[in-house]
């Protein structure tokens, strides 16, 4: 998950890494600007624009449509 964006911290569904991952994001999260650094350098789009393309447009028009029948 970290290769997805460093702002993710991932650990083992126990109970000692779970708490140390979480008393990690909480000593991060007041770091607005690493937040905001980590988010421009992960590979997910930045707007809705860029998210939301034609294909995307067309399979909830036909979720829409289904949803009438």
């Amino acid at each position: 998950m970290s290769e997805v964006s460093k702002n993710i911290i991932s650990a083992p569904l126990l109970f000692d890494p779970l708490m140390k991952a979480l008393e990690k994001a909480v000593s991060l999260s007041d770091d607005l600007e690493l937040r905001y650094k980590n988010a421009m350098s992960s590979y997910w789009p930045k707007s809705w624009d860029s998210a939301l393309d034609r294909t995307h447009a067309e399979w909830i028009r036909n979720i829409m449509e289904s949803q009438d029948e």
